[in-house]
């Protein structure tokens, strides 16, 4: 089923002029200001924005995890230096693990989940993401 989704992904990017991404000025698209670097699943870990300025070509999935638990692990100005090392304990969640075992099959490296992306106490950070 990935490898399909993979597919029509390569097709949009060589055949729709709008997912022709050499067409589109780089200042077009939205980063956000952390993903997951998928490059080694069993050993994921937070990249900053900045980090991939130089990728001229970066493509991220995206997930949200269902908001039913207060106690959920969450990015904390307090664990972000922990989270940019590697995301393991607790926070390697089985949402976490779904998307390393769909995604390794596809071509994206990078992934943005908002559980783990925002930095929850910190408003501004969530007004900007």
């Amino acid at each position: 089923r990935l490898r399909v989704v993979d597919r029509w992904l390569a097709l949009c990017q060589r055949y729709h002029k709008r997912c022709i991404r050499h067409s589109i000025p780089r200042s077009e698209f939205l980063v956000p200001s952390r993903l997951i670097d998928l490059r080694q699943p069993s050993r994921p870990r937070l990249i900053l924005n900045h980090a991939l300025t130089k990728l001229s070509n970066i493509q991220y999935a995206t997930a949200s995890h269902r908001w039913r638990d207060e106690m959920m692990p969450k990015l904390l100005l307090v664990n972000i230096d922990d989270m940019r090392r590697a995301i393991t304990g607790e926070f390697h969640t089985l949402g976490l693990q779904r998307c390393h075992r769909d995604y390794e099959k596809t071509s994206i490296r990078y992934f943005w989940i908002d559980a783990l992306c925002i930095v929850h106490d910190d408003p501004c950070d969530v007004d900007q993401e």
